[in-house]
């Protein structure tokens, strides 16, 4: 069915629990035909942009908490209220966010590489 867990990096590892869990007992090919994917982009170790559009979409999950187990109100809000190419630019970004160097950031924050280096006047 899906990849085992020691052949994978933890944030895959956590991203395929949370898809299997979502399937349930729900056979794979049958889950998968209902959202619209093969059964091979389904259960391959790194799922595609169009197999977590349509996760997110047919199961009504924020795609945040799909990519990383942590929960957005907003993301999740966005992802309902958009069509496919809005919820793959929300997975896009998140995953932008997961890939930068790790500094700590508070969420709905600039980080702090994004602000312009502060002016300074003539030495005096």
């Amino acid at each position: 069915m899906f990849p085992d867990s020691d052949d994978l990096p933890q944030e895959v590892e956590g991203l395929a629990e949370r898809v299997r869990g979502l399937i349930g007992s729900e056979d794979c090919a049958a889950a998968a035909q209902r959202i619209g994917v093969t059964e091979l982009a389904l259960t391959a170790s790194i799922p595609g942009m169009a197999v977590l559009v349509a996760i997110v979409q047919n199961y009504g999950v924020d795609p945040t908490w799909l990519l990383t187990g942590q929960y957005n109100l907003v993301t999740h809000r966005q992802a309902m209220e958009g069509d496919r190419l809005r919820v793959a630019d929300i997975l896009r970004n998140q995953m932008k966010q997961q890939c930068a160097p790790s500094t700590e950031r508070t969420p709905g924050r600039p980080d702090e590489r994004s602000r312009p280096p502060p002016e300074t006047g003539p030495a005096s």
